[in-house]
C-alpha cells in the first residue's frame, strides 16, 4: 500500500485498542458512530485510516477479537452484540456472520438462546471420535465405509448432519491411503480370472471408458471381487481405476435404517470421475481450450468462463463439467 499512515509497531498498537474497546465498551455504546469521535476518525472503514488499518489486520487477529468476545459470553455474540468496529472488519472479511463464526470454531446459533461454548466442545469433540472411527475404518477396509460398517457413527452422527456423505467430507479420508491399502497385483492369477478380465476389457472398448459397477455383468463382478478382493483391485490387475463417485452417499441419509442400501449406488455418469480413454479429436480440442483457459485464469474455470457450444460438447463427450476438468488434471480425486 502506497503512503502509509501506519508503522507496523503502530498498527499492533492500534489493534490492542480495538481489542480494549471491545472488551470495554458499554452496551449501550456497540453501535455508537458519532463521527467527530476519536475512534470514529480513525477506525471507520470511511475514512483512509481505517481503511488501513483494516487491510493491514490478518483474519486470524480479526477472528481473535470474536474469539474473545464470545470467551467473555460463553456463547456466540449475534452482530449487535460486538463493538461496531469489530463487527464492521469482521463482516467486510467474511461477507456474513455465520461464516466468520464457523471460521472462528464457534457456534453459528447466537445470543442468549444460543448453544454455550461448553456444550459447543463436548459435541465438538464427540464428532471428532465419530470421525477418527471412519477414518480408521476406511484403511482397514481399503475403502470407503458404508453406514453398515460403523452403525454407532451412523446413530450418533445423525444428529449432527443429514447424511453419510456429509459424515465422509467431514472425516476427510485420504484417498491415497485406501488406494495404497487396497490394491496390489496378484501373482499367477488363475487362467479362469484372466479370462473374466478380458471380458471387462472388452466392455472397456466398447463404452471408450471403465463401467460401472452395475455395467458389469452381476456373477462376473462377483467372482472377481471374490477371488481379487474388491472391484478396485480387480481393475488394477489390467490397469485401470473404478469409475468414482463426486458425492459419494449423498443421499444416504442417516434418518434412514443402517442396512438401508437403495440410494447408495446411482446408476448416473454425471455425478462420477472417470477417465475417458478413447478421445475423439474435437474433445481432445476443447480439452486443450479448457487447460489453456485455466493457465489463462490462473484457477480453475467454471463452467460460464467457457463458451456455451464448448460447454455443451464437453458435457456430451465428458458427461459433465466436473470430469472435463477431471480429464485435464484440474480435478483431483
Amino acid at each position: 500500500m502506497k503512503n502509509k499512515q501506519f508503522s507496523e509497531s503502530e498498527i499492533k498498537e492500534l489493534y490492542e485498542r480495538i481489542k480494549s474497546l471491545s472488551a470495554n465498551c458499554l452496551e449501550e455504546n456497540l453501535n455508537n458512530r458519532d463521527k467527530e469521535s476519536e475512534e470514529w476518525k480513525t477506525f471507520s472503514l470511511e475514512t483512509k485510516s481505517g481503511r488501513e488499518i483494516y487491510n493491514s489486520l490478518s483474519d486470524e487477529e480479526l477472528l481473535k477479537l470474536l474469539y474473545e468476545k464470545a470467551e467473555s459470553f460463553g456463547r456466540s455474540p449475534s452482530q449487535n452484540e460486538v463493538f461496531w468496529v469489530c463487527r464492521d472488519y469482521i463482516k467486510l472479511r467474511f461477507e456474513k456472520w455465520p461464516y466468520a463464526l464457523r471460521a472462528a470454531g464457534l457456534p453459528t446459533s447466537t445470543g442468549n438462546g444460543g448453544k454455550t461454548l461448553e456444550r459447543f466442545r463436548i459435541e465438538q469433540k464427540e464428532i471428532e471420535e465419530f470421525l477418527k472411527e471412519v477414518r480408521e475404518k476406511a484403511v482397514e477396509l481399503g475403502r470407503l465405509p458404508h453406514p453398515k460398517d460403523l452403525p454407532n457413527v451412523h446413530k450418533g452422527m445423525k444428529r449432527y448432519v443429514r447424511t453419510w456423505g456429509e459424515v465422509l467430507a467431514a472425516a476427510n479420508i485420504d484417498s491415497d491411503v485406501i488406494l495404497n491399502k487396497s490394491v496390489y497385483k496378484i501373482k499367477d492369477l488363475e487362467e479362469e480370472y484372466i479370462a473374466l478380465l478380458g471380458q471387462v476389457k472388452e466392455q472397456v472398448k466398447l463404452l471408450g471408458r471403465v463401467p460401472m459397477h452395475s455395467e458389469v455383468e452381476s456373477d462376473l463382478r462377483k467372482k472377481l471381487i471374490k477371488r481379487c478382493g474388491s472391484w478396485r483391485n480387480a481393475l488394477y490387475q489390467i490397469g485401470l481405476e473404478p469409475v468414482k463417485r463426486i458425492s459419494p452417499f449423498s443421499t444416504t441419509y442417516l434418518k434412514e435404517d443402517v442396512n438401508a442400501e437403495s440410494k447408495v449406488h446411482s446408476n448416473q455418469l454425471y455425478d462420477c470421475y472417470y477417465k475417458i480413454l478413447k478421445l475423439d479429436e474435437q474433445t481432445k480440442h476443447d480439452l486443450l481450450f479448457l487447460k489453456r483457459l485455466s493457465e489463462k485464469k490462473n484457477k480453475i474455470p467454471n463452467k460460464k468462463d467457457a463458451p456455451v457450444e464448448i460447454r455443451q460438447r464437453l458435457k456430451g463427450s465428458c458427461g459433465s463439467w466436473s470430469n472435463a476438468l477431471f480429464q485435464v488434471g484440474l480435478i483431483k480425486e
